[in-house]
């Protein structure tokens, strides 16, 4: 059985900000994916491989992690182990952050753009 709601942007936005955080944290990678594939067909090769790359997040699960090891590390908890765990995962969020980086200087060398009117397009506005 499906079911179709009309439901304003405000009214989703709500919603959105009454989940608990992990599933904040997957809807939002859902719906950077969704964003990707409108926006995916109607650009060239180089320019859909660089927005994927632009979207790449974290898993889900990885990112919940991180976030609670950083809150230990806040809280002055964190063991040993944890504490190697933390360092791994923040290398793995820089070397994506890089990544993202790059891929928007790179984009905005294609476009022939600078990366500030890049982020300020319709495309990268939030």
């Amino acid at each position: 059985m499906t079911v179709n709601l009309e439901i304003t942007p405000q009214q989703l936005l709500h919603a959105v900000e009454q989940l608990p955080a992990q599933q904040l944290t997957q809807f939002t990678s859902q719906v950077v994916r969704i964003r990707a594939k409108r926006l995916l067909p109607s650009l060239s090769l180089d320019e859909s491989q660089l927005i994927k790359a632009i979207n790449q997040t974290l898993p889900a699960h990885i990112q919940q992690k991180y976030e609670k090891l950083i809150q230990k590390r806040h809280e002055e908890i964190l063991n040993e182990a944890e504490y190697q765990m933390l360092l791994q995962l923040t290398a793995k969020s820089e070397k994506l952050q890089v990544t993202r980086a790059q891929a928007i200087t790179d984009l905005a060398k294609l476009r022939n753009i600078t990366v500030g009117e890049l982020m300020r397009s319709p495309q990268f506005a939030q």
